[in-house]
Formats: structure tokens, sequence, C-alpha cells
């Protein structure tokens, strides 16, 4: 847990807020104490993102959702205790469990569970779904983090908030093409867009089961994009190397890909009734969620110190020693790559104060490698010497050159940027970069030019000239300048104000329709792409849809092909045409068998998958 911010409310209805247990998607998540129950009873409190709230189709299917969510008994699961989803930001409070999430568990402490566990976990969370199900809910996110870990047996939540945050775009027809779910523990018709049941459930359980077991999905990671992962849920058999005896007809048959192959909750908590010879979870483990089980709850809220007020800095020597030449360097990198008027009186005023706060920084900084140095000296790699090694703080000259493309996808604000590298770049000459950015509403090519900070292996990029060829110039918002690090085998990140983000390497030719995607595609449900010769940010991927007599036409550009996948920017609406429904990310398009009469459509942002078939 982490102590509450400035900016977290101190409670919520009924709840004093003691600390915030997470954040993700839907909103942030706190540990609240109720002010009237005689016991103080604890509750987690999870609050929903204002861009989410705003939606009055969202509020009218969350009160619903939770309505329903009420009704669910407390078997294996996390009851809902309260809500409130007209408050400003909506709430849900269910019982507080104390305990590790299954993917902490398997993914950082203790490793994949033995086969007893992962037969008492499917009896559990069948007997969860069985009261999820009863209830009228389709959980919808069934997955490793949303299940606890307690000393008699796991606990399955969020039930019901999936179906709550569908389609909250208010701009969108309808949810078509849609779908809520995590993409490694989503079924096939999750990802093809298509009506979810029961059964859908049941799926993600086998995948949550397999993972247990073996500490991999089923169907492989996202380390290849997330469309090559959802193709393969759709389409190949799931990897069951290393699953239990005890367990893999199970896991094998919720993971059929016709849902009416599927066994039933109720089938699946009958078959592993009679729980295998040994405890629910081995002692070393079972140790540990017991001590978290019984730990104290705080009484008092826990507040972070108000970051307005002078703070003592924290230096991480891990990689490299911060030095007063980054900042001098990166400053003169910024100052050569810009275009400015004569300074001003007030410019001149700014530029003064920059210099003093160098100064002092100059000072602070040398004062805290000393000081830090003395408190993680133990910490540094050494030879054997009792030294530092020197690759711990000498810096490297990483070769920028090549294509790297950075992808900011929702429920951030769609932003693309794909730079071409001809030739490595130094910290004396500009190279000229060739850059493709692309929002949810424009997409825009041109070039810049980019320089090094060779000591700190960082990149900086200026001087952004571009054109619009779709939507306008205005709409592509790239920031003035933009500098990324090299970590070496981490490869390249942006970095800005909240951190740092991973920006991945392209193929540095330039993306070409092949020949056999080209043509005219449709699917059952109305929608037509018209796939056209084109490369880099020209428009080569037209679609419309019409939906309830009404027709939204748009456009996408290419970004990259790669290994048979063609990947587009998202799909910007077409001058006097509404906007299509939930098209706000990025495509990738490929070949679904070997005659090329099917065409497989990905989205990043949907994670879903579309079946289209060649018109001509």
């Amino acid at each position: 847990m982490q102590p509450l911010t400035q900016d977290d409310p101190t409670h919520l209805g009924p709840y004093w807020l003691l600390s915030r247990i997470g954040a993700g998607g839907m909103g942030r998540v706190y540990l609240g104490r109720h002010r009237d129950a005689p016991t103080g009873r604890l509750a987690a409190v999870k609050t929903i993102r204002t861009e989410i709230a705003d939606s009055i189709s969202f509020r009218a299917r969350f009160a619903r959702e939770v309505r329903a969510a009420q009704r669910v008994s407390d078997a294996w699961t996390a009851p809902v205790l309260d809500a409130d989803t007209e408050a400003t930001p909506p709430w849900i409070a269910t019982a507080y469990v104390a305990g590790p999430t299954l993917q902490q568990v398997v993914d950082s402490d203790f490793g994949p569970l033995p086969s007893a566990s992962a037969h008492v976990l499917a009896n559990r969370m069948a007997l969860a779904l069985m009261a999820i199900h009863e209830a009228g809910i389709i959980h919808r996110d069934v997955k490793p983090s949303n299940v606890l870990l307690t000393p008699d047996g796991p606990r399955v939540i969020d039930f019901g908030i999936a179906r709550a945050l569908e389609g909250t775009d208010a701009d969108t027809l309808s949810s078509t093409g849609s779908a809520a779910g995590s993409p490694q523990f989503m079924a096939p018709e999750q990802v093809r867009g298509q009506s979810v049941t029961t059964a859908t459930d049941v799926f993600s359980l086998g995948g949550v089961l397999a993972y247990a077991a073996t500490g991999r999905t089923p169907f492989g990671g996202a380390e290849a994009g997330v469309h090559a992962l959802l193709f393969r849920i759709a389409y190949e058999d799931p990897d069951l190397a290393g699953v239990p005896e005890s367990v893999a007809d199970l896991v094998r048959g919720c993971l059929a890909k016709d849902p009416a192959d599927r066994p039933t909750p109720a089938r699946i908590a009958e078959w592993t009734e009679t729980a295998p010879d040994g405890a629910w979870l081995p002692p070393s483990l079972l140790a540990r969620v017991v001590d978290m089980a019984s730990a104290p709850a705080p009484r008092n809220a826990a507040r972070e110190p108000d970051s307005t007020r002078p703070k003592v800095g924290v230096l991480s020597l891990g990689v490299s020693v911060p030095s007063v030449e980054w900042d001098t360097e990166l400053d003169k990198v910024l100052a050569d790559s810009a275009t400015t008027s004569k300074p001003t009186k007030e410019a001149a005023h700014s530029e003064t104060t920059r210099n003093r706060r160098r100064t002092k920084k100059r000072a602070a900084i040398t004062a805290g490698v000393l000081v830090a140095s003395a408190l993680t000296y133990a910490a540094w790699p050494s030879d054997g010497t009792g030294r530092p090694e020197p690759a711990a703080v000498a810096a490297q000259d990483f070769d920028f050159s090549g294509a790297w493309m950075l992808v900011q996808d929702p429920p951030t604000t769609l932003f693309t940027v794909r730079m071409d590298v001809p030739s490595r770049p130094n910290s004396a000459t500009d190279v000229d970069v060739n850059v493709l950015a692309a929002t949810a509403d424009a997409v825009c090519v041109g070039a810049a030019t980019a320089r090094t900070t060779p000591r700190h292996s960082i990149l900086v990029v200026t001087d952004f000239t571009l054109r619009a060829t779709a939507g306008s110039v205005r709409a592509c918002r790239v920031p003035a300048a933009m500098k990324f690090i090299h970590e070496g085998n981490r490869g390249v990140s942006l970095i800005d104000g909240t951190g740092g983000q991973g920006v991945d390497s392209m193929e540095p030719d330039a993306a070409q329709v092949p020949s056999e995607l080209k043509g005219i595609w449709e699917d059952e449900a109305g929608l037509r792409i018209t796939i056209r010769d084109g490369g880099l940010g020209r428009t080569a991927v037209l679609g419309e849809l019409t939906e309830r007599g009404r027709t939204c036409r748009w456009q996408a550009a290419p970004l990259a092909y790669e290994e048979g996948h063609l990947t587009t920017t998202g799909a910007q609406p077409r001058a006097g045409h509404p906007r299509c429904p939930s098209f706000n990310g990025l495509y990738s398009y490929t070949l679904g068998d070997t005659d090329g009469t099917t065409l497989i459509r990905t989205s990043n942002a949907e994670a879903a998958i579309t079946e289209l078939h060649r018109v001509r």
C-alpha cells in the first residue's frame, strides 16, 4: 500500500480513506474504514476516472451493474458493501481482502503453484463464478490480478466492472467491435467482438489455471504485439506444456474455441470437489499469506508530505551518477536547437534565474552524491575489490540510427510518432530525421533535427516541420522537443514529465502495402475496408461502416509492415462524415488463410479481432 497524496480525498461517502491500494485503467483503489460501523469495518473503495465517469451512458450501466453485484453472495468473492453511482467521482466499496494477488505470487514472489493448489484454485474460482452468474453478471475480466489469495482459499474480485466500462465514448454509435477484458485472458468471442456468455468466463478461468500452474499464459505474451496475441487466441491451440495432469484435461476443456464445448462452472466445481493430498498453499507461501491477513490495518490515514514544500531529493545510483555536465550539456543542445528572437528583458531575467538555480543545483548534487554514495555503497556492483564497477558509472555512447516508434494508447490521448534516423547522430552535428506523427484526428509527415548528448546517451529531437496528409496539422500536437534515452539492452525510452515510456524498434524501410492485402474486404456487420497502394503517412486504408441507417467513413495510413502484419494509424474521420464507433487505436491487418480470401484486423486499443472476407 502507498500513502495518500495531496490530491486524494479524505473520505468517500461513509468511508475514511487510510491509504492507496493501487490504481489501474478504471481509477484508484483505496483502503477505507467505515466511520459508523461498530467494528470500523474495512473496505476496498474503488473510484472511477473522471473521463469515464463523465459519460452518461457509463453511469447508467454502472448503476445497473452495482445493483446486480450487490446480489452476489460472498462465496469466494469480495462482496459489494456500498456504492454511490452519482457521486463525483462515483465509487464502489467491496469487502477488503488482505492478501496478495495471484499475479503477484506467480510473477514476483513464489512462482507457479503446485498441483494441489491449482486443483483447489479451480474449485473455488468455479464456485465464485457460479455465485456471480446466478446474480445475472458475466465477469468479463477474469485474470490473475483479479484473484486474491487468502489462508482459506482464493477470492474473485471486480465482477461486473468490465461490463460497466464498455463503450464509454460518447461519440460512438454503439459498442460494435469493442471488447472489455485483458488480452492474455480473453476468449475468442471477446477478441472477435461477439456476444459474451458465462462460457466466456470459463475460458478465462482456463487461462488463469494454466498460468497459475506454469507461470505462463497459454497463448503467450504480447511481446510480438497484441495483434499476434489475439490472433493466437482466436485461431491457434493453447500451449499447455507443464500443466499438471490433475487439471490438464479441465484446462483444455475450458480453453475450447467453441463456447458450447466448454464445461459449466457447476461441472468444474463437481470435478474438483475432492481435493488432492496437500495443503491449499505450500507452507512457506501460506505462512506469508497468513501474516498479510493478520497484519493490523492502519487506524489513521497515511499521507505524503506536501510536494510544494522543500524536500530531500533521492538519487538513484544503479545506472549512472547524476552530474552537472548532464544539465549543462542538455541545456546547450536545447538552446542551440531552439529558434528564438532577440531576448527580451523578461527572457534575460529568466536566464539569470536559471543560472542561479544551476549553481545551487551543482552544490546540491555534489553533496547529494557524497551522502548517497556513503549510504548505498554496498548496493553497487563490484569487481571484487570493493570498488564500484566502472560500467556502473561510465556513460556510453549508443547508436540511435534506425527506425523508432512511440505509441501512447487510450485511455490517454492516442499519439503516435515514428522517427526514421538515417545515420548515427552525435553531439556536434545535427542529423535530419524523417517523422510521422498521428493522433485520433490527423496524420502528419515531415522532418526534424536530432543531436545526442553522448555522455548520457540522450537523443534530443527538435525543429519539427510537418504537413498534414489527413486532418489538420494542428491536431498532431508534436511537442517542441522530445528527449529519448538509450538504455542498452532495455532499448530506448522517451523521457517526459511522468517518467519513461518504451519506444519500439521498427524495420527502417518505409512501410509499403503488400499486394496480397490490397483489395476490398467486408464483414457481416456492415464494415467495408478498401486497402490500396500507399507508404508511410499516405492514405492507404479507407473504411466505412453502415449501422442503423447511418454511414461513417474514415481513413488511415501505414506505420509499419513486419512479419506479415501491416500496422496503420488510428482511423481518422473523413471530412463530412460522423466519427465511426470505437476507432481510436492503431490497427493491424494480416491474411487469415493461405488463399488470401480472409483478412484479420486486430486493434491494440479495443483488444478485438474482426474477420473480413475479400469482395474483390
